[in-house]
């Protein structure tokens, strides 16, 4: 019952029958015009011109034949009609016909020119009928739909805004009510929805179904349309399904609710179950409707869909090719989109991109805005090998839709393709930005699955992205990604975690100096290839990880690669690692053995780089390490050296790093070398930087090639350019030669206490240093260069100080104690600054120095010669024996007794100095206690004044007692005489009016001279009592009086006190009074 009354909405219903009145006879024609209707609508002219019929049959009859869907025959009818009426009777058969060819326009024509054609003719009867009648609403109606259907929405728009705001005025003139007219509303809605504006469409719409809810089409559809578009795709399907529901028999509302069904299958089923249910349903709904009509193309497109889940792509293509294709002129653009975009995903199923690639292009050219042929597209063109163009297309998608995970993680991949292409090469700055791109999408996309909380980063965005911050030289973020990765499989499942990836995560830990992580990582690697089975090749990498990972045990890591090496002698880079250790481990000792090996294995393998590099080294260190050495076999081992480092980069490889700074170095060295020469030493540092230089262009990270320009520059005198990028090199390689260099730097800038701090933070951050007697004798340098520049003592002292140090450290460590140059130069160093104390102290005055001084300088300088003289027999470079000697003599001779005068004069004044202290010391006593004498004094009177004013205080507080007992007496006559006088007066004796007057003026005398012990206080009880009994006090001013002038000035503040306490009393006993009374 609900459901019929739901549906119980009237409906208009059309005549089935015309009657044709006869002329001669009141007779007529009876015409059924669902049955009687000939084929031939000619066969009805006849009748209607010999009767002299109405237009109205005519136009009757022809909607009678276009109800049966036989337009055609109604156009012809109507055509005849033209030549049977003249003038104004035409017009409404013109705007007959021109929706007729409206309707044509709209209907099954399977090309563009049939549908021209009909909308050409179209706006022929509609030109004549406005010729006749332009202010029929029919006739604007067909001028807005002829608008709309030639796709000129913004001209249909305005026309319909014309046209309603011209029917407005007119029905103003006429005193009418404007009433809306339905179909102009839906034309305005139509129109709307086409420009894509969904929420005006939706209002017109809406408004269109309160007007008319029984209006074909049904006003649903469209509100269903737009609230598809608007992204409520519940309430699109509940407007279809409710249109349906109302007329089960039409078709729009049944396929819109399908493809609402199928939406609703692929988004919002929760389980498999729950698809499977639901997309079954969908289509068997399909394939009812497709029985029903197998040539809608909407249907048709669900069937692509269907049979490319099936994987038959064949017939994916054949629905498209053979059907829909034929009704392009017909079909709506987006439905076409959709259609060439299923046809394009089966070509790129079968691997046909170039097919693919040119159907997805005409998916877009029927509707820009299909997502998914964008992203067709873009793909068909990296199948093609346009890389740039396909990133490109997904560059202007990500334009509007930045925050889709696929198109993230797919720039992600074409980016980094770009960066790891060893095929292309890129300028440095070109590079940097491509792997920032990649970085960037890779980093975006795992951060939008994440954040869904129900989704796993596909694995190979986490190897990706590690990967190019490996390429930044990032390894603790190329660690993290790693480490999130393998978060992400133990949650899902631990058992399958690659052994790949603990190796590579252990590699990573090595890397950032976490020997013991990466360790526990490459026996965790160890464990699951044993339980998995045997690989060779992971087998030999994780042992030479593991002891790669433990050489600080040289021996034990020596005989892992030593075993490795006998199982696979071809194993080349562990070749070069097992003979670097070797050397280490060996050193002098089996040099020649190792020559030969590293020999050996440049000859088997010349072009390897690795190789290469550890042949360059070992004509390095072999010539530090070697004791015995000869002049040839250093010119051998240099040159060795340096024709390897060329032949690496002009026949092997332009940039290989290692050679690039070696020989960098060697042109450094030679620099140095040819100082003397400065064209040459010049010509030296340059060719040194540019191939430092180009070493940075490969790889801008390298500390290595920095430091060697900032060499070069410090050695130039360049040194605000060397000190800079030494701080920029402390930042990540804080190691004791940064911090070495940079206080040399500071050191030759003349800043001397900045290098002071830097030698010291030296010795305090790297305590360990093995140059630790090289950093106190350039300290020493730097104290003594202070001391020049001020003139200091104490500096000269701290100089020799550390002078003394580092010739301590050297003799500890040195085991050639009588022939090492480093200790005969560190030696010197101490001469040189016990002469230059003792030359300081000689010249300083008198003020300026003490015997302790002068006596240490002594030692001193008896120290230095006993120095000098070790040296004197020994033959230096650096040092010449003629000076020697000269410092000696002068040492012994002029130096000596100078400081010995010196000695002298400073004890004598130093002497006569104490005696003038001393009497000062004296005389500052004598002053002292004189002070101290005067104070003493003053603190004597005031306490005696103290205790005199504490007597006299003692004094006038034995005074105010009496004070206080000869008042008390008074008050008590005073009141025994009021008591005999009211008593008097109670008895009625002696009654006198003259005589109580005689008695106050006695009582005034006798308060008068009581007023000089009474107070303030006094006067108040009289007075209180005196009004008590209803008499004035006379006594008050005199009172006050007398008290003012008895009070004592020095006093007054204690007197004040006392007197405020008396008042308190006096209060209290009054109101004991009032109680009594």
């Amino acid at each position: 019952m609900e459901s019929e009354s739901l549906t119980s909405y009237p409906s208009m219903q059309w005549s089935t029958a015309l009657d044709i009145p006869l002329k001669a006879s009141e007779e007529v024609v009876s015409i059924d015009l669902e049955t009687d209707l000939p084929d031939d609508p000619s066969d009805l002219r006849t009748l209607l011109v010999e009767e002299s019929s109405d237009k109205e049959h005519w136009l009757t009859i022809a909607l009678a034949y276009c109800h049966q869907g036989k337009v055609t025959d109604g156009i012809k009818l109507i055509e005849m009609a033209l030549e049977a009426f003249r003038n104004t009777d035409k017009a409404p058969l013109h705007t007959f016909l021109t929706w007729a060819h409206l309707d044509l326009a709209k209907g099954t024509f399977t090309n563009s020119e049939a549908k021209q054609y009909e909308l050409n003719q179209a706006e022929y009867h509609l030109k004549e009928a406005i010729n006749y009648d332009p202010s029929t609403v029919s006739n604007m109606l067909a001028t807005i739909d002829l608008y709309y259907q030639r796709g000129q929405y913004d001209k249909a728009l305005e026309t319909s805004d014309i046209f309603i705001k011209g029917i407005a005025a007119e029905d103003r003139r006429n005193g009418r009510t404007t009433k809306t007219n339905c179909l102009f509303l839906l034309l305005r809605a139509k129109i709307l929805y086409q420009k894509k504006n969904y929420s005006a469409s939706l209002r017109f719409f809406q408004e269109l179904l309160v007007l008319n809810p029984v209006l074909k089409p049904d006003p649903r559809i469209g509100i269903g349309m737009c609230f598809w578009q608007l992204k409520d795709h519940s309430m699109a399907v509940k407007s279809w399904s409710r249109a349906k529901e109302i007329d089960p028999e039409n078709k729009t509302a049944s396929i819109l609710v399908l493809l609402g069904d199928f939406h609703n299958s692929l988004t919002n089923s929760e389980n498999d179950e729950q698809f499977k249910k639901q997309y079954s349903e969908a289509i068997l709904n399909l394939e009812n409707l497709y029985s029903g009509n197998k040539s809608n193309p909407v249907i048709l497109t669900l069937l692509q869909s269907y049979f490319y889940f099936k994987g038959e792509y064949q017939s994916v293509i054949d629905i498209y090719e053979k059907k829909i294709m034929g009704m392009s002129s017909i079909t709506a653009n987006t439905i076409l989109s959709e259609a060439s975009f299923w046809c394009a995903r089966s070509y790129y199923a079968l691997n046909d991109y170039r097919k693919a690639f040119t159907m997805f292009q005409e998916s877009l050219k029927k509707s820009e805005d299909n997502l998914l042929s964008k992203f067709g597209l873009g793909q068909t063109q990296i199948k093609n090998d346009l890389l740039e163009e396909g990133i490109l297309t997904f560059e202007n998608i990500y334009k509007s839709h930045e925050n889709i995970q696929e198109l993230n993680y797919i720039l992600g991949l074409l980016y980094a393709r770009k960066c790891l292409d060893t095929k292309t090469e890129y300028s440095h700055k070109e590079h940097t930005k491509l792997i920032s791109k990649a970085v960037q999408f890779l980093e975006k996309y795992i951060s939008l699955t994440t954040s869904k909380k129900n989704q796993l980063v596909i694995p190979k965005a986490f190897l990706i992205l590690s990967q190019l911050y490996e390429l930044q030289v990032q390894y603790k973020q190329a660690l993290d990604i790693l480490c999130r990765y393998l978060d992400d499989l133990k949650i899902s499942n631990e058992k399958n975690i690659p052994i790949e990836l603990l190796n590579n995560i252990g590699c990573f830990y090595f890397i950032t100096g976490q020997k013991e992580k990466s360790l526990e990582f490459f026996n965790m690697a160890k464990e699951k290839l044993d339980l998995a089975g045997n690989d060779d090749s992971l087998e030999i990498t994780l042992q030479y990880n593991i002891a790669r990972s433990s050489e600080e045990d040289l021996a034990a890591t020596n005989i892992v690669y030593s075993d490795i090496l006998s199982k696979h002698p071809s194993y080349v880079h562990l070749k070069v690692r097992y003979l670097f250790t070797k050397f280490l481990q060996n050193k002098n000792s089996q040099s020649d053995e190792i020559e030969k090996e590293v020999n050996d294995l440049l000859q088997r393998n010349p072009a390897d780089l690795e190789v290469r590099a550890l042949y360059t080294w070992f004509m390095k260190n072999g010539l530090k390490n070697s004791n015995n050495i000869d002049e040839a076999k250093y010119k051998e081992y240099r040159n060795s050296e340096i024709s390897t480092s060329k032949d690496t980069l002009t026949k092997y490889n332009s940039h290989d790093l290692y050679a690039l700074i070696s020989l960098g170095n060697f042109y450094c060295v030679m620099a140095k070398e040819n100082k003397k020469t400065p064209a040459k030493c010049e010509q030296s540092y340059l060719k040194g930087i540019q191939l430092y230089q180009k070493a940075l262009q490969i790889d801008p990270y390298n500390i290595f090639a920095a430091q060697g320009i900032a060499i070069i520059f410090a050695e130039s005198k360049r040194l605000g350019a060397a000190l800079e990028i030494w701080r920029k090199i402390r930042d990540s390689l804080d190691t004791e030669d940064v911090h070495m260099n940079i206080s040399h730097c500071l050191l030759e800038m003349r800043e001397y206490v900045k290098a002071i701090e830097g030698y010291e933070l030296i010795l305090k951050k790297f305590p360990n240093y093995s140059k630790l007697a090289k950093v106190y004798n350039l300290l020493g340098k730097t104290w003594y260069e202070r001391g020049n520049k001020e003139n200091s003592l104490s500096c000269y002292k701290k100089a020799l100080q550390n002078a003394e140090t580092s010739l301590k450290l050297e003799i500890e460590s040195s085991n050639d104690l009588e022939n090492s140059p480093k200790i005969a130069s560190y030696k010197f160093n101490t001469v040189l600054l016990h002469f230059q104390i003792a030359e300081v102290v000689r010249r300083s005055g008198s003020k300026d120095r003490t015997v302790e001084d002068i006596s240490s300088a002594l030692t001193g300088l008896e120290n230095a010669l006993v120095l000098l003289k070790e040296l004197k027999d020994k033959s230096y470079k650096f040092i010449v024996k003629d000076e020697i000697e000269q410092r000696i003599q002068l040492g012994e001779t002029t130096m000596k007794n100078a400081l010995q005068r010196s000695l002298k004069e400073q004890e004598e004044y130093e002497l006569q100095q104490t005696g003038r202290l001393e009497q000062a010391r004296k005389l500052i006593e004598e002053n002292e206690l004189k002070e101290k004498n005067r104070i003493e004094k003053e603190k004597e009177l005031e306490q005696m004044k103290i205790a005199k004013q504490k007597e006299e205080f003692a004094k006038l507080q034995e005074e105010a007692q009496k004070i206080i007992q000869e008042r008390d007496l008074a008050i008590v006559e005073e009141s025994d005489n009021d008591k005999d006088l009211n008593s008097a007066d109670e008895d009625g004796e002696f009654v006198d009016k003259e005589k109580p007057k005689r008695e106050k003026k006695s009582k005034k005398k006798t308060s008068k001279r009581k007023a000089d012990v009474l107070d303030d206080d006094e006067e108040v009880t009289i007075i209180r009592k005196r009004e008590r009994n209803g008499k004035a006090s006379t006594l008050s001013a005199e009172y006050i009086e007398n008290s003012s002038a008895s009070s004592d000035g020095a006093l007054s503040d204690v007197g004040e006190n006392k007197f405020d306490s008396e008042e308190a009393e006096a209060k209290v006993t009054d109101e004991e009074h009032e109680d009594l009374f």
